[in-house]
């Protein structure tokens, strides 16, 4: 990140459009920036290297009188407030009904958004789902669900919701989860992962 002209990108952003967007700054799209300057991966190490440079500019156009965190303790701040999020996101599966599944229902296993933080647990198990796939890739060769444990919520929410009735008669103890409950759950989801994209 040498060579940023702090003043110019103030003058044209704005202050504190800039450092809104400092704040915002993902490791992952530092990854993909340095992947593209120079085609190789990018280590943790160089991450906060990169994270570091980003604050110094942060520093320079917004003085905070306040001691400016290392890349490292930014890194360390994301993944904390990541793993809440991840546990907050267990809470809410929680409030589900159980469902005794039969395993036959792979066929509804198509298109689905989930939130970013839902995305990001489902890819660390090695599965990239975007919304235009079908099937679901994280369906094995058996059309078991691979990701079954941390499947997002609208996949937890099939058979539960009579508009999304299982068709091989599996249903939920206690009866149906009524569609007001279902889309509050969806809304709560988002709070607490982001929004899907495309959803705005």
């Amino acid at each position: 990140m040498t060579g940023v002209d702090s003043e110019a990108l103030s003058r044209a952003l704005g202050c504190d459009l800039f450092v809104e967007m400092l704040d915002g700054l993902e490791n992952d799209t530092i990854r993909t920036h340095v992947l593209e300057k120079t085609g190789t991966e990018a280590t943790d190490e160089q991450v906060e290297d990169v994270l570091d440079e980003w604050i110094k500019v942060r520093n320079y156009l917004r003085p905070t009188g306040r001691e400016v965190p290392t890349g490292r303790q930014v890194s360390r701040r994301r993944a904390r407030r990541g793993r809440d999020r991840v546990a907050e996101m267990d809470q809410l599966y929680a409030e589900l009904p159980e469902i005794d599944c039969k395993g036959l229902c792979h066929e509804s296993c198509t298109a689905i958004v989930m939130t970013p933080v839902e995305q990001q647990r489902v890819r660390e198990r090695g599965v990239e789902v975007t919304p235009l796939d079908m099937p679901c890739p994280a369906l094995t060769q058996l059309n078991r669900c691979s990701v079954r444990d941390v499947r997002p919520l609208i996949c937890r929410l099939y058979g539960l919701v009579e508009q999304m009735a299982c068709p091989h008669g599996c249903r939920p103890e206690g009866g149906f989860v009524p569609e007001a409950t279902a889309r509050r759950l969806i809304e709560r989801s988002m709070v607490i992962g982001g929004r899907p994209a495309g959803l705005g």
